[in-house]
């Protein structure tokens, strides 16, 4: 008996005691599911959230990039467009509004997303020497249509001295030509006075020049080829102004004409000039002159060039019936000694000159 009741203490005791670790193990494994659940919760939460703002950042994104590949393909196809157009327009003002102006490259120098330009190299035919000119550059894009006037103008902001103009950048001597009914006289002239430069070559032998020399009156083509001398070569027309007694006029050198017909000659001189014109190349500068923008021609005061050289076109369709008020001649300088004593010429102008060396025959 003694001994059973310690023995019942005892298992009592363990009994006890396992009870106790059986309930806090409970309670401990209750606690961490509760945990983990709420932490489950969390993460779920958290996905779900996640799901809301990144889902439409993610969407937007998507459709941006979309959308800006398209608008990038169609920026693409309409700067090409533009630069054929561009180029069209660069050829047509060397064609029509650059006096005894080629050109030997024509290439894009400033490559950009919505603007880029086309850069010309140029020169002047000086009885077949080609002499360097100011290069034209021609700006486009999509965010601007229409090109500057000053960045292409043959003569933009020009320098002024007592026997002409030149070229603000490179200080190259203009020919230039004259408007006869101006009273050059008048007070409120200011511009270059009527010059008489062909004279002045008598002790300049061995150069080649050239020199714009404006008529007393305006001559057919025939009479032009029965009155300039065989040893020049006519290198440009020049259809003069309709408003030929107008101040603003007077100051202005966007000169309308048509450079003459070429050919390649004997001696492998390509794209010379023959000093003629044809029916047909007339026929499309008058075309040219009629397509070309108005946007694109600046007016100096009340007086718009292209204005005026549409009202000469409508005036003389034809080659036939036009007449020309100037004429570029380029030749060996020896060969303009008496150019000035002609009764036809009212103003004889220097434009460029180059040295002549033995190893290029000059065409006339």
């Amino acid at each position: 008996m003694k001994i059973i009741i310690p023995y019942l203490i005892l298992s009592a005791l363990i009994f006890g005691i396992y009870w106790l670790i059986k309930k806090i193990v409970k309670r401990f494994r209750k606690t961490r599911e509760s945990a983990d659940l709420e932490k489950n919760f969390k993460q779920v939460a958290r996905k779900a959230r996640m799901k809301r703002i990144f889902l439409p950042v993610y969407l937007t994104l998507t459709a941006l990039v979309v959308v800006f590949g398209i608008v990038m393909q169609i920026n693409s196809a309409q700067m090409e467009k533009l630069y054929f157009k561009t180029y069209d327009l660069a050829v047509d003002f060397v064609d029509i509004q650059a006096p005894n102006v080629g050109y030997n490259s024509a290439y894009i120098n400033d490559y950009g997303v919505f603007t880029s330009n086309l850069h010309l190299d140029t020169y002047k035919n000086i009885d077949g020497y080609h002499v360097t000119w100011k290069p034209l550059d021609f700006p486009f894009g999509t965010l601007s249509m229409y090109m500057s006037h000053e960045n292409y103008d043959m003569y933009a902001s020009p320098q002024i001295t007592s026997n002409g103009y030149y070229t603000q950048k490179d200080n190259q001597k203009i020919a230039t030509f004259f408007q006869t009914k101006v009273n050059f006289k008048s007070k409120d002239y200011y511009g270059l006075q009527p010059t008489h430069e062909a004279s002045t070559f008598k002790n300049q032998p061995n150069e080649l020049a050239e020199i714009a020399v404006t008529f007393k009156e305006p001559l057919t083509y025939a009479q032009i080829q029965a009155l300039v001398p065989k040893n020049l070569l006519i290198n440009w027309y020049w259809i003069g102004l309709s408003d030929s007694k107008n101040l603003d006029a007077a100051y202005n050198l966007d000169y309308f004409g048509l450079n003459s017909d070429s050919k390649t000659f004997d001696n492998g001189n390509a794209n010379q000039p023959t000093g003629k014109l044809s029916a047909s190349s007339y026929k499309t500068f008058v075309k040219d002159v009629n397509n070309w923008p108005t946007e694109q021609t600046s007016s100096t005061g009340e007086f718009n060039p292209l204005k005026d050289a549409r009202k000469q076109i409508k005036k003389y369709p034809t080659l036939a019936s036009a007449k020309f008020s100037g004429v570029i001649l380029t030749g060996q300088t020896k060969n303009f000694g008496t150019l000035d004593d002609e009764p036809w010429v009212f103003a004889t102008n220097v434009g460029l000159t180059t040295p002549i060396v033995p190893y290029v025959k000059p065409l006339k």
